[in-house]
Order: C-alpha cells, then structure tokens, then sequence
C-alpha cells in the first residue's frame, strides 16, 4: 500500500492512495473459499462448487468489499501514524473514476480522497481576562407573591367556560395557512394549550379575549409569543420554529376554554408542592420557594453568564473552515438523502457547532481538563442517590447502588452523557476563572424575558 499526502492548505488535503494485488487478493481468496465451502449450487455438491463458478457470481462484491476494507483499515492507520487532526472523515474526490471490479483482471487500483485538516488557532477573548455580567434578582415579598399566584394557578380547579377572559386557558386546533389564508396539502397542524400571559403584547391578547368555541384568531406564532421564543413557539407548534419564519400564519380554532379557580393555600397545597409534611405553614412555605427559586435564578444567571463567554469565544476566535468540502461531507455523511439548498440552509449553525467542537477540544488539551471514568461513576451514584432521596429512599445500600451504577456504565448513551455533563461542568468552571464577574441586579420579569 503506498499513500501520499498532498496538503493543499492548512485545512485541507489530498490522500493519494495505491492498493496492489497482494494488498486485497488474501482477503477475496478467503471469501470465495468460505463460499465455496457454503454455497448450494444446482449441478455441484456442497463444498466443490468450482473457483471460477464464486468469481463468476461474486467476484465483483468481494472485491469491492476487499477494497473498501483495506482503504478505511489503511486510511485510519496512516493518520494515526502521522499524528492528523482531520475533521470528520476522508472522502472520494469527485473525479475519483469508475473501478474496474473484474477480480479476474485485477490489479492495482488507485485512489483520490480528500480531507479536511483542523486548522492553526488561537482561542480569543478569555486570554484577555474580560468583564461579562452575571444578573441577580432579588426575591422581595411581591416577586415572591406573583409566583405564588403562578403556582396557585397550576394547581387550581379548572372549569369551562363560555368565552376566554384574561386568566383562561385555552385548548386550540393549529392549522398553517397559506397566501390565500387556506390550509395547504401537506400544512403543519397541531393540537395545544395556550394562556394569554404567554403572549409578547397585551394587544395580541385582545384578539382572544371574548372569543367562544369554534373561532379562531389568525396570528403570525413566531412573531406573537414572548421569549424564550423558541421554546414557547416549540410548545405552540409542536415543531422545531426554525421550521417556519415570522411570517408564517396560522390559524389557532378554539376547541375548549377553561378558567381555573385558584388554590388555597393550606396543607394539601404545601403537600402537593413539596411532599407530606415538608412544609406546615406559610412562613417556611415561602423560606421554602425562595430558597428554591434563589437556587435556579442562580443555575440560569450562571448559564446565562457563560453563555456570554461563549459567544465571545466563537467571535474572536478565528478558525478557517474548507467549507467546500464540509458541504460535500454533509451530503455524503447523512443517513437520508438531503439536497444542496437544505445544506446550504444547515451550514452556517453546523460550522458553529463544529468550531465550538474545536475550541473545547483545544481548551481541554491545552488546560488538561479530561473527564476520567471515575468521575462518570461518582457522578452517576450521585444522581441516583439524589433521585432516590426525592422519592423518599434515601437509605438505598452501597450494593444497591453499586449493582444500579455499574448497569448504568454499560450503556454507551449515559457514559457518554454523562462524560459531556462533566465536561461542561469544568469548562464553566475554567471559563469563570478567566473572566471579570459583574453583577446586574433586574427584577424578575427582566430575567426571564
């Protein structure tokens, strides 16, 4: 086998590769003598169906699988050997030609790949210890009250009601239009629940109210409910919004109205909000919620703030894609077909991805931050035990936890969600070493919009 790297650029590069006869033939003859041995040819026993009657059948599909084998095993050798960073996987040039697969005639065959190279770059913008701003928001009595209204809300007795008012809850039937304002073939449609208060504007609001049963309001959903946007229109349309623009209409039919009486606050309230006996009195109920609400503002204040540091990696970091060739490599790499304009539409959040990719895999080699398989069992006993104590088993034995954890470890998709949970927990941790912290103090309604 005789390879030859061509680096065209820093990011990219060609494999030139020759596979001679004495690089596949083994591999082939193994196959045509196992066949031989299997094959259940009228005219010929079992296990003396002639050489040349396997060649004749399968000499072409043996060879094209001897092949392949022998690429991706001499391919993946040869970067290893050289120490490549390659970004996905080497593919065919496009001018690759068409193989001859007469195993009969065979001999050398060679080939073109082409691969993209991680490029030479400097992590920017935390090298330079910048100030972000962290938000805090005070839990005073009216906050406080208004989330206790919320919470009286969802657990309050709902009741139909004839038309929708301010506080109602409102079941409704989606339907996408089109330029005529009519369903279309093939329109999105959805069932789901609404509420006023998830509206960006009072003035939508006034589309709703007094409205019965069986009508409808028309309204442009992405461009109508509050942020988190994504999220709400995710809900509204039971689709990923990105589907859609902002000028997409639909048309929401009323199919149930409900208002919901509020409910008291006592014993079974406290009960239902945090389990028998946790809570016995207003006081230690709102110590309570706002020592858990404190607790999340926090986690989000924190996510919000390294969002910040991220953003301005990805801007000041300056990383040199071939974009050519990771387009191509999309097209190749999908499991289902998908056309150049859904690449073109795909790309620009893939490269984002794909450097964020990058620059955590420069940050943890440069910073040594690894995730050791010590750590993914520790985390998951954590976890568990912390799952168990929320239903009330807080005594669950070693060997319990023990016998769960290591079950736990054997699938693939936990260790590898749990190595990434890690992972982002010491990268946030490295990048708040990094930064200036300010705190903002805004109100509440400020830090959820």
């Amino acid at each position: 086998m005789n390879i030859v790297l061509d680096k065209k650029s820093d990011n990219f590069a060609h494999l030139s590769l020759r596979v001679d006869h004495e690089d596949y033939a083994p591999r082939v003859e193994k196959e045509i003598d196992k066949h031989r041995k299997q094959a259940s040819i009228k005219g010929f026993r079992q296990g003396k169906v002639p050489r040349s009657v396997i060649i004749n059948m399968t000499g072409e599909r043996l060879l094209a699988d001897a092949l392949n084998e022998v690429l991706s095993t001499s391919i993946n050798q040869y970067i290893e050997e050289q120490s490549l960073e390659v970004i996905g996987y080497p593919i065919p040039t496009e001018a690759q030609p068409e193989l001859d697969l007469n195993y009969k005639k065979a001999g050398s065959f060679d080939f073109e790949y082409e691969m993209a190279l991680v490029p030479s770059f400097e992590v920017g913008f935390i090298e330079k210890n910048p100030k972000v701003t962290r938000e805090t928001v005070e839990m005073d009595d009216s906050t406080l009250d208004e989330e206790i209204l919320k919470l009286r809300k969802r657990h309050g007795s709902p009741s139909e009601v004839e038309a929708i008012g301010k506080d109602s809850v409102i079941n409704v039937k989606i339907e996408e239009l089109g330029g005529d304002k009519l369903p279309f073939d093939g329109s999105h449609s959805n069932e789901t629940s609404i509420t006023l208060d998830m509206l960006a504007k009072d003035r939508y609001a006034k589309k709703f109210i007094g409205k019965k049963v069986g009508e409808y309001v028309d309204l442009e959903i992405l461009g109508y409910f509050k942020d988190d946007a994504a999220a709400l229109s995710r809900h509204v349309l039971g689709a990923e919004p990105d589907r859609f623009t902002k000028k997409d209409l639909f048309r929401m039919h009323i199919t149930k109205i409900q208002d919901v009486e509020l409910a008291e606050v006592d014993q079974a309230f406290y009960d239902a909000l945090f389990g028998p006996g946790t809570v016995t009195d207003e006081p230690s109920f709102r110590d309570k919620l706002t020592e858990i609400y404190s607790k999340q503002i926090e986690e989000q204040a924190d996510k919000k703030m390294i969002g910040q540091v991220i953003d301005g990696i990805l801007d000041k970091t300056k990383i040199d894609l071939p974009e050519a060739f990771l387009k191509r490599w999309i097209m190749r790499s999908n499991e289902k077909p998908i056309t150049e304009e859904e690449v073109e539409k795909d790309y620009p959040e893939f490269s984002k991805r794909l450097k964020w990719s990058l620059i955590v895999n420069r940050i943890g080699k440069d910073q040594d931050i690894k995730v050791e398989p010590e750590e993914i069992k520790e985390h998951t006993a954590t976890q568990l035990r912390a799952q168990m104590a929320s239903y009330g088993l807080a005594d669950l034995g070693d060997e319990q936890v023990e016998q769960y954890v290591m079950s736990m470890l054997q699938q693939r998709e936990h260790v590898e969600k749990t190595r990434d949970a890690i992972m982002e927990e010491k990268l946030n941790s490295f990048f708040k070493s990094k930064v200036r912290i300010k705190d903002k103090k805004v109100t509440l309604e400020q830090f959820t919009s």
